[in-house]
């Protein structure tokens, strides 16, 4: 589920909801988080920071436990 902001048809800033409880929020291109955003993932840890394609580059991952890398 998308919500959020949509350029010519395509998905470009806000909430991604994914059936398998991930959520994606930030600046998507091509469907893909793109720059500063934040997952959200089902086993409960969180990435913050710089995404380039989807791919987490810098920033902060922290885990359920509270643990932070």
């Amino acid at each position: 589920v998308e919500e959020g902001e949509f350029q010519n048809g395509l998905f470009i800033k806000g909430k991604m909801k994914h059936p398998n409880g991930l959520i994606e929020e930030g600046k998507f291109n091509n469907g893909r988080l793109d720059g500063q955003g934040k997952v959200e993932y089902p086993n409960g840890m969180v990435k913050e920071g710089e995404f380039e394609m989807g791919v987490f580059m810098k920033g902060k991952a922290i885990r359920s436990n509270g643990t932070i890398e």
